[in-house]
Protein backbone atom coordinates (compact mmCIF):
# COMPACT_ATOMS: atom_id res chain seq x y z
CA UNK A 1 0.00 0.00 0.00
CA UNK A 2 1.37 3.42 -0.93
CA UNK A 3 -0.12 6.45 0.80
CA UNK A 4 0.66 10.16 0.52
CA UNK A 5 0.12 12.41 3.49
CA UNK A 6 0.89 15.95 4.52
CA UNK A 7 3.59 15.71 7.13
CA UNK A 8 6.20 17.69 9.03
CA UNK A 9 4.27 20.94 8.66
CA UNK A 10 5.02 23.37 11.42
CA UNK A 11 4.47 26.91 12.54
CA UNK A 12 6.94 28.20 15.10
CA UNK A 13 6.98 31.77 16.39
CA UNK A 14 9.79 32.82 18.71
CA UNK A 15 10.44 36.22 20.25
CA UNK A 16 14.08 36.73 21.20
CA UNK A 17 13.59 40.10 22.93
CA UNK A 18 11.23 43.07 22.85
CA UNK A 19 12.98 44.82 19.93
CA UNK A 20 13.18 41.84 17.52
CA UNK A 21 11.05 38.85 16.67
CA UNK A 22 11.72 35.78 14.54
CA UNK A 23 9.15 33.83 12.53
CA UNK A 24 9.75 30.33 11.10
CA UNK A 25 7.19 28.63 8.83
CA UNK A 26 7.69 25.20 7.31
CA UNK A 27 5.71 22.79 5.14
CA UNK A 28 6.58 19.32 3.86
CA UNK A 29 5.03 16.25 2.26
CA UNK A 30 5.92 12.59 2.55
CA UNK A 31 5.32 9.41 0.59
CA UNK A 32 5.01 6.16 2.57
CA UNK A 33 5.21 2.52 1.53
CA UNK A 34 3.51 0.16 4.02
CA UNK A 35 4.89 -3.39 3.99
CA UNK A 36 1.60 -4.90 5.19
CA UNK A 37 -2.02 -3.88 5.78
CA UNK A 38 -2.23 -5.58 9.19
CA UNK A 39 -3.11 -3.91 12.52
CA UNK A 40 0.62 -3.24 13.03
CA UNK A 41 2.07 -1.87 9.79
CA UNK A 42 5.77 -0.98 9.46
CA UNK A 43 6.59 1.47 6.67
CA UNK A 44 9.37 3.37 4.95
CA UNK A 45 9.25 6.46 2.79
CA UNK A 46 10.62 9.80 1.70
CA UNK A 47 9.98 13.37 2.80
CA UNK A 48 10.69 16.76 1.18
CA UNK A 49 9.87 20.28 2.30
CA UNK A 50 10.83 23.88 2.83
CA UNK A 51 11.28 26.17 5.81
CA UNK A 52 11.34 30.00 5.74
CA UNK A 53 12.68 32.13 8.61
CA UNK A 54 12.34 35.90 8.91
CA UNK A 55 13.47 38.35 11.53
CA UNK A 56 17.05 39.01 12.56
CA UNK A 57 18.28 36.60 9.86
CA UNK A 58 16.20 35.91 6.73
CA UNK A 59 16.64 32.32 5.66
CA UNK A 60 15.25 29.77 3.19
CA UNK A 61 15.94 26.05 3.70
CA UNK A 62 15.02 23.09 1.49
CA UNK A 63 15.20 19.62 3.00
CA UNK A 64 14.70 16.01 1.95
CA UNK A 65 15.30 12.61 3.44
CA UNK A 66 14.05 9.18 4.34
CA UNK A 67 11.74 7.96 7.07
CA UNK A 68 11.04 4.72 8.87
CA UNK A 69 8.07 4.07 11.12
CA UNK A 70 5.29 1.85 12.35
CA UNK A 71 1.52 2.46 12.45
CA UNK A 72 -0.73 0.64 14.94
CA UNK A 73 -4.44 0.62 14.09
CA UNK A 74 -6.43 1.06 17.31
CA UNK A 75 -9.89 1.35 15.72
CA UNK A 76 -11.17 1.45 12.14
CA UNK A 77 -10.76 5.23 12.10
CA UNK A 78 -7.91 5.75 14.62
CA UNK A 79 -4.22 4.83 14.48
CA UNK A 80 -1.11 5.55 16.54
CA UNK A 81 2.23 5.98 14.78
CA UNK A 82 5.91 6.33 15.64
CA UNK A 83 8.37 7.60 13.07
CA UNK A 84 12.03 8.52 12.62
CA UNK A 85 13.35 10.63 9.75
CA UNK A 86 16.89 11.37 8.62
CA UNK A 87 16.99 14.71 6.78
CA UNK A 88 19.50 16.61 4.69
CA UNK A 89 18.93 20.39 4.56
CA UNK A 90 20.23 22.92 2.06
CA UNK A 91 20.27 26.31 3.74
CA UNK A 92 20.24 29.64 1.85
CA UNK A 93 22.04 32.16 1.83
CA UNK A 94 24.91 29.99 3.12
CA UNK A 95 24.16 27.08 0.70
CA UNK A 96 25.57 24.50 3.05
CA UNK A 97 24.30 20.93 3.27
CA UNK A 98 23.68 19.82 6.85
CA UNK A 99 22.83 16.25 7.80
CA UNK A 100 20.66 16.43 10.91
CA UNK A 101 20.42 13.44 13.21
CA UNK A 102 18.85 14.79 16.43
CA UNK A 103 15.19 15.65 17.05
CA UNK A 104 13.97 13.63 14.09
CA UNK A 105 11.51 11.30 15.81
CA UNK A 106 7.80 11.82 16.34
CA UNK A 107 4.74 10.02 17.62
CA UNK A 108 1.14 10.90 16.93
CA UNK A 109 -2.45 9.96 16.21
CA UNK A 110 -4.05 9.58 12.79
CA UNK A 111 -7.81 10.06 12.43
CA UNK A 112 -9.23 8.67 9.17
CA UNK A 113 -12.32 10.52 7.93
CA UNK A 114 -15.07 8.64 6.03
Amino acid sequence: MVRMKKDQGSLLITISDLSTSDLTIGLAASLEYHFTEAKVSPYTGAVAGTRISTGTANNLALYFGGLLGVEVQLLDYLSLYGEYSLLAAMDEPILEIDLGIGNSSQIGLIIYLP
